[in-house]
């Protein structure tokens, strides 16, 4: 757990560590793949190659999102939109694995991909 502290020393209140976020409205929590895991390379892409793809793992998905779309938690999707990233919370914005995490809205989701088994 965290502690605030005030400017005199004394606690303020703990906050504990963020176990998940939870989309609301029409929001969906996604997970950014490296350009390295989009072309299944090892080596590092450097200039002109932007540190973040189009492409996203969807971690969950707001109830107003509506049925008839499809999508589904798991799905690998292509993204046309504005990312929105929170605080450096762990679990929050980064995976274990340090992949970006944040938000877009589900009309910002353009199609699902469909992975090789």
């Amino acid at each position: 757990m965290t502690m605030i502290i005030g400017s005199d020393g004394r606690e303020i209140k703990k906050v504990p560590k963020v176990a998940d976020v939870k989309a609301l409205g029409t929001v969906v929590f996604v997970e950014l793949l490296s350009p390295r895991e989009t072309i299944d390379t090892e080596i590092e892409l450097i200039g002109g190659v932007g540190s973040l793809t189009n492409e996203a793992y969807v971690l969950n998905i707001g109830p107003r999102v509506p049925k008839e779309h499809g999508l589904e938690v798991g799905q690998r999707v292509f993204i046309d939109g504005n990312i929105t990233f929170g605080p450096d919370y762990d679990g929050y914005r980064f995976s274990e694995d340090g992949r970006k995490r944040g938000t877009v809205e589900y009309n910002a989701i353009k199609g699902v991909i469909v992975e090789k088994k």
